[in-house]
């Protein structure tokens, strides 16, 4: 059971060359599309079989709706580290046709001038009649924690490792199994902003993607953001039931809760969450943060009792209402800010517990706010938060 980390969705390229090979003789494409979506999967041996799964569930879910609501649907795959396709699947003649592209080589998941190669690509291929277009990410994840962090300090730790797991196990930031097939969140923000391709949505079907600080960092990337505050099985989400509910003219996210919500409560090990996070309510929510920073400090005996969202032996994602509530309870900072959460996170879901396989075990939800930060964490992991675009708009910077 692995997390599947939006990560590996920006497999950007280093040196890359891309061969176009659009064949007239196919089926025409929707010409006025109200949306083009890309599916960004990275190459993730680890998971090739579950995102294989997504694949068939998907197809599924367009032919039992009859087609694709008159929106483009393209899927860029990684098929080694360094190489690459670009593929659009189409509704013809009632049936399935899917068709080449692009193609690359020589890449690495690292830069954004690299992913914006490949979302330029899709917005020339399958412009948008709307300006409206989404992405979604396959893999793992580790939501704002950066490559460097991570791998540096457990470098340091050697086996000492809090985690009580090999770096190499682990899949912080999003993407791959490596560090040659990750990128930084802000990697992927500065690649949307290069190609002027503001989205509906950014849904990472990854672990620990609905942060606050990946919100902040993307709110001028995408309206909402969609993704767990905890680790995702293995199968990830369940397309064959929800693709629908997030792609088209109006993307039905209480819908797309809810039917995650049925499948994970009947799901062998019944665990999982789920959010759509509105990025436009963040700068809102960054500067109530900001002041409540300014008056109030959190003591040891309420930082041993917040909701968590992870199995590391020092925590490093926690609840934001709760901890909103144990630093200022009572107060109306907490009030106002228990209101703004609910503008920030219109959309959510939760089992009664979350699984996580670092620590094997199975923890009951108590309070769900349906976003996750990281302010309190004391984690070795979390040494670069000061460093966050979230940090630095919430806290007195020296």
């Amino acid at each position: 059971m692995y997390q599947k980390l939006f990560l590996a969705l920006l497999v950007t390229l280093i040196t890359l060359t891309s061969c176009h090979d659009d064949d007239s003789s196919g089926p025409a494409p929707v010409s006025q599309p109200v949306q083009t979506v890309l599916w960004f999967t990275p190459y993730v041996p680890t998971l090739k079989s579950f995102i294989n799964q997504n694949y068939k569930d998907i197809l599924l879910n367009i032919e039992e709706n009859r087609g694709l609501r008159n929106i483009r649907f393209l899927i860029f795959s990684s098929t080694t580290p360094a190489t690459g396709e670009l593929t659009e699947v189409m509704w013809y003649n009632d049936s399935i046709y899917t068709e080449r592209r692009a193609t690359y080589s020589d890449f690495t998941p690292t830069k954004a001038e690299h992913l914006a190669t490949i979302l330029n690509d899709v917005k020339r291929i399958a412009p948008s009649a709307t300006g409206r277009y989404g992405l979604m990410v396959g893999g793992h994840g580790m939501g704002w924690i950066t490559v460097e962090d991570f791998y540096d300090t457990a470098s340091a730790r050697g086996t000492d490792d809090e985690l009580e797991t090999s770096a190499s196990s682990l899949h912080p930031f999003f993407g791959g199994d490596a560090t040659n097939t990750c990128i930084n969140i802000e990697e992927l923000r500065q690649a949307i902003e290069k190609t002027n391709m503001y989205m509906d949505f950014i849904l990472f079907d990854d672990c620990y993607m609905a942060q606050v600080e990946v919100a902040y960092e993307l709110r001028n990337a995408t309206k909402f953001l969609l993704g767990s505050t905890c680790e995702i099985m293995n199968y990830g989400l369940p397309y064959a039931l929800l693709f629908s509910d997030l792609v088209g003219e109006t993307p039905a996210y209480a819908s797309f809760m809810q039917k995650f919500y049925n499948f994970y409560s009947d799901y062998y090990r019944p665990c999982g969450t789920f959010s759509a996070i509105d990025c436009r309510e963040v700068e809102a929510t960054a500067e109530l943060m900001r002041s409540i920073n300014a008056n109030f400090q959190l003591s040891e005996d309420s930082l041993s009792v917040l909701q968590y969202y992870d199995g590391f032996s020092q925590k490093l994602f926690f609840d934001m209402g709760d901890y909103v509530a144990k630093l200022c309870p009572e107060t109306s900072f907490n009030t106002q800010m228990q209101a703004q959460l609910e503008k920030l996170v219109p959309y959510k879901t939760a089992t009664a517990s979350f699984y996580s396989k670092y620590n094997g075990r199975i923890t009951s939800i108590k309070r769900f706010s349906g976003i996750s930060i990281s302010d309190p964490s004391k984690n070795k992991y979390t040494q670069g938060k000061t460093n966050t675009s979230w940090w630095k708009a919430t806290h007195e910077v020296q």
